[in-house]
């Protein structure tokens, strides 16, 4: 079976080996804007919609990345062609983007005034699991609307997915 890939900074690496340091924005302070999406059939589904929403959602917090919507989308590709090579016909992957504010410098223990990172960009991948969800979908399920509002648009852009 071949080894899945995933995107982190640049490179394309093992998935098992994409790690963030622990003194990460993303981790320390939450600081993270991501998107998922899935294949159907082993292709993006709305590819470029989803990464319409997250490079507004990067805009709206102000991480640049660096990277333009068509250099993401061939990342993304790339990505599932790759790790759908070890699938069957029947099954699909999730694809989760997501982009931090970067190392924090406070928190690396360097001296501010040299530590120079930006955003951190990860992009992964992994197997749908359709056994978890064959109840619902051969039953269906029981919803409930509940009556609180979402925050105010005012406290949170409702265009940023959050």
């Amino acid at each position: 079976m071949q080894q899945p890939l995933a995107y982190l900074n640049g490179e394309l690496v093992p998935a098992d080996q994409a790690v963030l340091p622990v003194y990460d924005a993303g981790i320390v302070q939450g600081a993270t804007v991501s998107e998922t999406l899935r294949t159907f059939h082993h292709e993006l589904f709305r590819l470029e919609e989803h990464l319409d929403r997250f490079t507004n959602s990067l805009a709206t917090v102000g991480f640049d990345i660096g990277l333009e919507t068509e250099a993401l989308a061939g990342i993304c590709r790339d990505l599932v062609a790759h790790n759908t090579v070890s699938l069957d016909t029947e099954n699909d992957l999730g694809l989760v983007i997501f982009a931090t504010a970067g190392p924090y410098a406070t928190y690396s223990g360097q001296p501010a005034d040299r530590f120079d990172a930006g955003p951190t960009l990860c992009a992964h991948s992994f197997p749908l699991p359709f056994h978890l969800w064959h109840t619902m979908q051969a039953e269906g399920l029981h919803l409930v609307t509940p009556s609180v509002q979402q925050l105010p648009a005012a406290c949170v852009d409702p265009s940023t997915k959050h």
